[in-house]
Protein backbone atom coordinates (compact mmCIF):
# COMPACT_ATOMS: atom_id res chain seq x y z
CA UNK A 1 0.00 0.00 0.00
CA UNK A 2 1.81 4.18 -0.97
CA UNK A 3 2.16 6.10 1.44
CA UNK A 4 -1.05 7.92 0.44
CA UNK A 5 -3.69 5.10 0.31
CA UNK A 6 -2.35 4.49 4.14
CA UNK A 7 -2.98 8.30 4.35
CA UNK A 8 -6.69 8.08 2.62
CA UNK A 9 -7.41 5.08 4.88
CA UNK A 10 -6.52 6.64 8.07
CA UNK A 11 -3.48 4.09 8.78
CA UNK A 12 -0.55 5.16 10.15
CA UNK A 13 2.50 6.23 7.60
CA UNK A 14 5.29 5.83 9.76
CA UNK A 15 7.00 3.14 11.65
CA UNK A 16 9.29 4.19 14.31
CA UNK A 17 11.80 2.36 16.76
CA UNK A 18 11.88 2.99 20.58
CA UNK A 19 15.56 1.39 21.51
CA UNK A 20 15.85 0.63 24.97
CA UNK A 21 18.44 -0.43 26.79
CA UNK A 22 19.17 -3.66 27.98
CA UNK A 23 20.49 -2.43 31.27
CA UNK A 24 16.52 -1.57 31.25
CA UNK A 25 15.17 -4.87 31.12
CA UNK A 26 15.15 -4.94 35.42
CA UNK A 27 13.27 -1.51 35.44
CA UNK A 28 10.90 -2.85 33.41
CA UNK A 29 10.19 -5.92 34.96
CA UNK A 30 9.78 -3.79 38.09
CA UNK A 31 7.30 -1.44 36.50
CA UNK A 32 5.23 -4.66 34.97
CA UNK A 33 5.19 -6.65 38.49
CA UNK A 34 3.99 -3.09 40.05
CA UNK A 35 1.19 -2.10 37.38
CA UNK A 36 -0.03 -5.69 37.64
CA UNK A 37 0.38 -5.83 41.72
CA UNK A 38 -1.44 -2.76 41.89
CA UNK A 39 -4.71 -3.39 39.51
CA UNK A 40 -3.43 0.19 37.56
CA UNK A 41 -7.01 0.79 35.42
CA UNK A 42 -6.46 2.27 32.17
CA UNK A 43 -2.87 0.83 31.81
CA UNK A 44 -2.23 -1.97 29.25
CA UNK A 45 1.02 -3.92 30.50
CA UNK A 46 1.60 -5.30 27.10
CA UNK A 47 3.48 -2.45 25.54
CA UNK A 48 5.78 -2.49 28.51
CA UNK A 49 6.27 -6.26 27.70
CA UNK A 50 6.84 -5.37 23.89
CA UNK A 51 9.16 -2.90 25.20
CA UNK A 52 11.08 -4.92 27.78
CA UNK A 53 11.67 -8.21 25.35
CA UNK A 54 12.44 -5.18 23.01
CA UNK A 55 15.31 -3.96 25.57
CA UNK A 56 16.31 -7.42 26.44
CA UNK A 57 16.75 -9.01 23.04
CA UNK A 58 18.50 -5.36 21.54
CA UNK A 59 16.10 -4.70 18.91
CA UNK A 60 13.84 -1.12 18.72
CA UNK A 61 10.07 -1.42 19.76
CA UNK A 62 8.30 -0.86 16.39
CA UNK A 63 5.54 1.87 16.92
CA UNK A 64 3.01 2.69 13.87
CA UNK A 65 2.44 6.16 14.24
CA UNK A 66 1.28 9.32 11.86
CA UNK A 67 4.10 11.31 12.83
CA UNK A 68 7.36 11.92 15.05
CA UNK A 69 5.43 14.12 17.91
CA UNK A 70 3.35 10.65 18.90
CA UNK A 71 6.68 8.40 19.25
CA UNK A 72 8.36 11.69 21.26
CA UNK A 73 5.20 11.89 23.72
CA UNK A 74 5.42 7.59 24.16
CA UNK A 75 9.32 8.21 24.83
CA UNK A 76 8.82 11.08 26.98
CA UNK A 77 5.90 8.89 28.96
CA UNK A 78 8.71 6.21 29.33
CA UNK A 79 11.00 8.91 31.05
CA UNK A 80 8.39 9.80 33.52
CA UNK A 81 7.94 6.47 34.41
CA UNK A 82 11.40 5.66 35.95
CA UNK A 83 13.36 5.00 32.61
CA UNK A 84 15.73 6.21 30.61
CA UNK A 85 14.87 7.69 26.81
CA UNK A 86 14.91 5.53 24.63
CA UNK A 87 16.61 6.40 21.26
CA UNK A 88 13.95 7.25 18.33
CA UNK A 89 14.41 5.26 14.89
CA UNK A 90 12.68 6.13 11.91
CA UNK A 91 12.57 2.58 10.08
CA UNK A 92 9.48 3.48 7.58
CA UNK A 93 6.89 5.45 6.19
CA UNK A 94 6.32 9.11 4.06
Amino acid sequence: MTATAATILGQPSLVMGLRFRKSQVRVLRNLIDWIEGNDVPGIDVSLYRKAMEAAAEGEPLLVHCDGREEVEEMAAAFVRLGLARPTIDELAGR
